[in-house]
């Protein structure tokens, strides 16, 4: 397995993730990243007033700070390769001066044959329906069936980008983090997976970890 370089502030964040797990800390603010650190085989969470909230084994943060960056790069690659799919669907218009370096009457004519594919093309892509599953349809869905099975609906917030596994068919899945209020008053991180069937444009969603 391929070592991943994790600076003060990834081991902090997954510390403050951690705790909030495990119900240490109540407040992502109520911890300060110049009073934490480690010490050897722990990582001690603190207060600005060096108070300590957490001591979390270093080996199990690094587990869990290696999983937050490899999740982030696997949906950054999935990022790049949607947006070269994009790229290449495109229709470029080719540079008329390069084809036809002398003017003249057949180059006039070219000209406007492949300007009016373009915009024939155009129109085309234009009318196509949009997609329940793919146009963030489906996505708005599984959030307001996760917001549903909350004790605080309003106090809801999605935690960084969720991630998305391919499309096989007519479904979608979709994995991310959280935070929402408690019953104590606290905000929670919390981990949800949503599966969206575009048969019936259904979804269903729940809570894994809080």
């Amino acid at each position: 397995m391929v070592q991943i370089d994790l600076t003060d502030a990834d081991l902090f964040n997954a510390a403050v993730s951690y705790s909030l797990r495990k119900g240490k800390l109540k407040a992502e603010s109520d911890a300060d990243p110049e009073k934490s650190r480690s010490t050897g085989m722990t990582f001690v969470l603190a207060t600005a007033e060096n108070r300590v909230i957490d001591r979390i084994p270093l080996d199990k943060l690094y587990q869990d700070a290696e999983k937050m960056q490899r999740d982030l790069a696997a949906i950054q690659r999935d990022r790049i390769l949607n947006a070269g799919k994009r790229i290449n669907d495109d229709v470029y218009l080719p540079d008329i001066s390069k084809l036809f370096p002398v003017a003249g009457k057949v180059a006039i004519f070219v000209f406007i044959g492949i300007l009016l594919n373009f915009c024939r093309s155009v129109a085309i892509k234009s009318s196509e329906p949009s997609d329940w599953l793919t146009d963030g349809s489906a996505w708005a869905s599984c959030e307001v069936a996760l917001k549903n099975q909350l004790r605080d609906p309003d106090s809801y917030q999605k935690v960084g980008t969720p991630g998305a596994f391919p499309i096989e068919g007519n479904k979608a899945f979709w994995t991310w983090q959280f935070r929402a209020r408690n019953g104590f008053g606290g905000m929670n991180v919390g981990s949800a997976t949503c599966e969206a069937n575009r048969a019936g444009q259904s979804v269903r969603a729940q809570v894994v970890a809080q």
